[in-house]
């Protein structure tokens, strides 16, 4: 055979077989090399992305350059992939793909300003999403031409237009509620000129303020904010217990010693006390200047209405004439909202409200918060 035809014979074996010159058979897996294949299978090496489409590469060296998916590895860096899936980094931008966000802390796109409360555009009630000092939770500054509280004012003025109670113990200590509108910019509120002993901003249509010590006698409240002070009227009373018995009523007792149960928002029955003062010699008809409460005190660690100011005060009415001759009897009903037990008592005072005497069942004893009556209210 000549040379001419053994080498193309030869020549033909080897491209049908895959064999090289040594006589054996490449594999057409992976390599044990440290460079990539032209082939459709994954390196097992280090040194970065094959040139194949067959998926991802077992190394952690970056992105792969194909479209399968996701990489098994922690680079930061977004896959240039249109994988629906996100990837597991801690890169706060977005992937570049059309699934979604990544597993990261970005900012809701309904509160940009990230104040709490959503853009109008969004649905929510802030009324600029821009800045995290408007709100609807914000105070109004009434002198920055802003609407801050989101209530479509701009700088309205504080308004307060009542207070309850009217009155309260000269040792300070009642609390105070204010309505009116405007007053989450409430700053300060003052009774006769001395600060309140604290001041709360329950809402844009309610302050509470303590009421700190003062004289007996009447005290203007002074409402203030950052631009505006408002006095209040009436004036506020500060009161006491009468203890001259040359000015005095002689005293008030209660006939019997009750308990009374009803239920919340329902009338108690009748609670009654008697007045008895020298002075009065006929109670046919309420005697001239004379004022009859009925009140409800908490179950304290003192109790006692004159030295506890949170009793609670109501008119009581006037009944005539009591059995005995010259004394005068009065008569009053509790309706309470919420489930307790508290202790009832009358008061009594001839000098417009400002002192006063106390009511309990033995008027030969002094004050005892033992010795009153009480009302239950039950489910």
């Amino acid at each position: 055979m000549s040379t001419v035809k053994y080498l193309s014979l030869l020549f033909w074996v080897l491209l049908v077989c895959g064999c090289d010159s040594s006589g054996w058979t490449n594999p057409p897996g992976d390599d044990d090399d440290t460079a990539d294949d032209d082939d459709a299978a994954d390196d097992d090496d280090i040194a970065g992305d094959d040139d194949d489409t067959a998926g991802d590469d077992d190394d952690t060296a970056g992105d792969d350059d194909d479209t399968a998916g996701d990489d098994d590895d922690s680079a930061a860096a977004d896959d240039d992939d249109s994988a629906v899936a996100d990837d597991d980094d801690s890169a706060v931008a977005d992937d570049d793909d059309t699934g979604g966000d990544d597993d990261d802390s970005g900012p809701d796109p309904g509160d940009l300003d990230g104040d709490g409360y959503s853009a109008q555009s969004a649905g929510g009630d802030d009324c600029d999403d821009s800045n995290p000092a408007v709100n609807p939770g914000a105070i109004e500054d009434s002198g920055n031409g802003v609407d801050d509280d989101c209530d479509g004012t701009t700088d309205e003025d504080i308004d307060p237009t009542a207070f309850s109670p009217t009155d309260g113990l000269a040792l300070g200590g009642t609390v105070v509620s204010l309505s009116g509108t405007g007053l989450s910019a409430v700053t300060a509120v003052s009774f006769g000129g001395q600060a309140a002993t604290s001041v709360t901003v329950v809402s844009d249509t309610l302050v509470e303020a303590v009421a700190p010590a003062h004289a007996v006698g009447d005290a203007e409240i002074v409402v203030s904010s950052s631009g505006a002070t408002v006095a209040l009227s009436p004036v506020f009373k500060y009161t006491a217990e009468c203890t001259d018995p040359g000015s005095c009523l002689d005293s008030a007792v209660l006939p019997s010693q009750v308990q009374i149960s009803t239920q919340p928002g329902v009338a108690s029955a009748p609670f009654t006390a008697v007045l008895s003062d020298s002075s009065i010699s006929d109670c046919s008809s309420l005697p001239s200047g004379v004022i009859g409460e009925l009140g409800l005190g908490q179950q304290s660690a003192n109790p006692n209405p004159n030295v506890d100011p949170n009793w609670r005060w109501f008119p009581a009415s006037f009944d005539g004439p009591a059995s005995s001759s010259g004394d005068c009897a009065f008569s009053g009903t509790i309706t309470h909202g919420s489930f307790g037990s508290f202790w009832v008592s009358f008061r009594f005072s001839d000098d417009d409200g400002y002192r006063w005497i106390y009511a309990d069942s033995d008027a030969t004893t002094a004050l005892d918060y033992l010795e009153m009556s009480q009302l239950h209210v039950t489910p």
